[in-house]
């Protein structure tokens, strides 16, 4: 979804039947994607059963929210909500890198992170280092899902969290900003492609 959603306005404007084909995608991968949430609008990986992942479910809204805008269709501001509730729920057990994507995915979606992005921001101040693991620069090993607690996972945490709170006005604690110049380092001296993209 998230790649039709994209560059569906670009090819929509071009051969109808292309636009038209386009748009029946998204529509059907829109139903799919409503077909797999599970108890309460919420996400869990491979259908199991349990609680909702904070990551994987606001990932889902964010790529319905952006299937949603291309297609114009609306849904209450609540609708999206759900992606705030999850993470309240989850955060305490949800990593660092994640909680700070799911944030960036949420301000997108124009709902309110300050309050959120505070704690995410104390709790990174607090994080130390990370664990020394070695991810390969090819992109098949994402520091998102594989070593999110690693160095590197930590270290696009902070200038992740940072960007966003600059974005959102949000001050940055001073335990925060002792370990930020160390982590803009470690991505800018990184090949792997995660951290290009932050970069970018």
């Amino acid at each position: 979804l998230l790649p039709l959603s994209l560059a569906y306005p670009t090819l929509a404007k071009g051969e109808a039947r292309i636009g038209d084909r386009l748009r029946l995608v998204m529509q059907n991968s829109r139903l799919r994607l409503v077909q797999m949430a599970g108890p309460e609008a919420g996400f869990t990986w491979w259908g199991e059963d349990g609680e909702a992942d904070a990551f994987l479910t606001a990932y889902a809204y964010y790529a319905d929210w952006h299937a949603s805008r291309a297609l114009h269709i609306s849904l209450p501001a609540e609708h999206w909500q759900r992606v705030l509730e999850v993470y309240a729920k989850q955060a305490a057990k949800t990593p660092l890198l994640q909680r700070a994507l799911i944030l960036h995915f949420a301000r997108e979606m124009q709902l309110p992170v300050n309050t959120l992005l505070e704690g995410l921001l104390a709790d990174l101040g607090q994080a130390g280092e990370g664990e020394e693991v070695a991810l390969d620069d090819s992109g098949l090993t994402s520091p998102v899902m594989a070593a999110p607690n690693s160095q590197l996972g930590l270290a696009l945490a902070r200038v992740l969290a940072a960007d966003l709170a600059a974005q959102s006005k949000v001050s940055l604690p001073a335990a925060f900003v002792a370990g930020l110049d160390g982590a803009r380092q470690q991505v800018a001296s990184s090949t792997q492609p995660f951290a290009e993209a932050v970069r970018l």
